[in-house]
């Protein structure tokens, strides 16, 4: 697994890196942090993300919410390809790790850096 494939989903979210192995940055990712990426002026990233047991009760009523939006549609093929474009949506937004990117340690697991 290569972070690089991943990291432009999390557009927004908190992200550690380096520009220089010695003086570990810190910052979201944006649109500047995406050039350096793509530059290579940053040598490594690893964004901030939560597991997805980490979902709260108001999050699950959330995304429990969009998927009801789509039970009117008629045609069940474009709902589903709807529904399911929507709850990515929403869990990128929220910062939840969708690609198992802290078992792979490519990301930090934001329950454990004791800021939430």
């Amino acid at each position: 697994m290569n972070i690089k494939k991943y990291i432009h989903l999390y557009y927004g979210q908190e992200c550690r890196y380096d520009v220089n192995p010695c003086f570990p940055e810190h910052g979201d990712v944006d649109s500047g942090f995406l050039r350096g990426v793509e530059e290579g002026h940053i040598t490594h990233a690893w964004p901030v993300l939560r597991p997805l047991s980490d979902m709260t009760l108001q999050e699950t009523k959330e995304l429990v919410g969009i998927q009801e939006m789509f039970l009117s549609n008629v045609h069940i093929q474009d709902r589903m390809q709807r529904m399911a474009a929507a709850e990515t949506a929403y869990l990128l937004s929220r910062g939840f790790d969708l690609f198992g990117l802290i078992d792979a340690e490519l990301a930090i697991d934001k329950t454990k850096t004791g800021k939430q």
